[in-house]
């Protein structure tokens, strides 16, 4: 499951936050326009946290007669993130890389789990080894508009069409073959569809606005992807109950994605064999120091089990040594990318 670290590691300038930038810099004067570009000044520090929460919080603001201007704004908005995220797109030269991004994506792909610490790598890897299966498929869910990793995926596809053959698990005492299978956008993409709001209903903060089952379809993704009547959702799910392990990277554990972090508790809980691999960022951890490490890995379960819906306490006792987290990953999904300005 990718998330939007995936394309910043990648030196790609998109966060929600650069697209305001981007957004109260832009010429458009219109009256109700120009009355968010002043929200999003006023109020940086808010929007730039977590600018889904944000849209919810923002609800409070308006009233049913005015309900209409706080969608006119988010389109506006929409309009000017397509417009950016496009351009963000182009600065990378595909071609210029295309010899080397095929070897260097199922390298990080097919040893993803020589991050994990000597003990854990063991347990995962065990739970790997399907009896008379020599093949690992890779498929992956993205929350990103843009497509970038699609095209890296294509791109891969296209030189490894019977699969790619290195890098055999320890636990593997035959070769296998690694390949690379779907990406599902779950917000859809750039072209078509994009989806952007918060994960449920209590999320809007206005709740005269709650019932407004016509309004709530366009701000509430899980809403939105089901009135689009799409497969994307149903495809993920699939997806995800068919893996014996989940590996999360660039994701943010934070309540615009709560729906999906409540999916995967469930999945854990099913299947004693099932594992989940929260890859985390964080510049400040520093290897050489234990206390750093475990702090944060520490930190980032605790950030998971709060987000989540509360579960039995066996339930918990129970996922959590099926829970690992890696951090410092700086060089995980490392291309070499220089891109163009």
């Amino acid at each position: 499951m990718i998330g939007n670290g995936f394309d910043l590691n990648l030196k790609f300038k998109t966060k929600l936050a650069d697209v305001a930038e981007y957004y109260i810099s832009s010429n458009n004067n219109d009256k109700i326009l120009k009355s968010f570009k002043f929200e999003l000044i006023k109020n940086k520090n808010k929007w730039w946290g977590d600018f889904e929460l944000a849209l919810g919080e923002y609800t409070e603001k308006f009233k049913n007669e005015t309900k209409i201007d706080y969608e006119n704004q988010i389109i506006s908005f929409k309009y000017l993130l397509i417009e950016y995220f496009e351009k963000q797109e182009l600065r990378l030269n595909y071609s210029k890389y295309e010899k080397e991004i095929p070897n260097k994506l199922f390298k990080y792909l097919s040893t993803f789990y020589e991050y994990l610490h000597d003990k854990e790598k063991d347990y995962v890897l065990k739970n790997m080894r399907i009896p008379n299966d020599i093949s690992i498929i890779y498929n992956f869910i993205t929350f990103n508009y843009t497509n970038i990793l699609s095209k890296l995926i294509d791109i891969s596809k296209e030189k490894y069409k019977q699969g790619y053959k290195g890098n055999r698990p320890p636990n593997f005492k035959e070769n296998c073959t690694h390949y690379l299978g779907e990406v599902i956008h779950i917000h859809h993409t750039l072209r078509e569809k994009l989806i952007l709001g918060v994960d449920n209903i209590n999320q809007i903060t206005n709740i005269n606005f709650r019932d407004d089952l016509d309004f709530l379809s366009k701000i509430v993704k899980p809403l939105t992807n089901s009135a689009l009547k799409e497969n994307n959702v149903d495809k993920a799910k699939s997806i995800i109950n068919s893996s014996q392990i989940v590996c999360t990277f660039g994701m943010s554990l934070g309540q615009t994605d709560k729906t999906w972090w409540d999916y995967l508790t469930r999945w854990l809980i099913s299947n004693e064999k099932y594992h989940l691999v929260i890859f985390y960022y964080d510049d400040k951890v520093d290897r050489r120091f234990t206390e750093t490490i475990l702090n944060v890995e520490k930190l980032v379960r605790d950030k998971y089990l709060n987000l989540i819906d509360p579960i039995q306490d066996t339930d918990r006792e129970n996922i959590l040594n099926r829970i690992h987290i890696i951090v410092d990953l700086k060089d995980m999904f490392e291309m070499g990318f220089e891109l163009e300005n």
